[in-house]
């Protein structure tokens, strides 16, 4: 966001309200995609403290899929689509630990989910 803009709390206001209405219409098989795509926007505003809810929901999502997948629940792996946001989440989720003093925290995300 500029810092010339004179409205700077209304212009972030209006972004996410825009970004809950995506979250609203995407539908829930993209929902990985979109509890990442909030988090960041939060994260990007400075709203820390509603971006890291939305991280870890990205990465347990990734378990319950794979839950899913291996028949372990009643529902169906099947119907999530889109690309796996694991790493990018734990990266972020990782820096916001580091960045508030928590680097334990922050090597144990790394350790977990950050495999290639």
């Amino acid at each position: 966001m500029s810092r010339k803009n004179q409205h700077r709390g209304h212009s972030a206001l209006v972004g996410l309200s825009w970004m809950q209405e995506y979250a609203r219409r995407r539908g829930p098989e993209y929902a990985q995609e979109v509890a990442f795509n909030l988090g960041r926007a939060y994260h990007h505003v400075g709203m820390t403290h509603l971006a890291v809810p939305l991280y870890i929901e990205v990465l347990l999502r990734v378990e319950r899929d794979s839950h899913a997948a291996r028949g372990d629940t009643a529902s169906s792996a099947s119907n999530v689509v889109g690309k796996d946001l694991t790493l990018e989440a734990a990266h972020n989720l990782a820096c916001l630990c580091s960045s508030h003093g928590n680097s334990k925290l922050a090597s144990q995300i790394v350790r977990t989910y950050m495999r290639v």
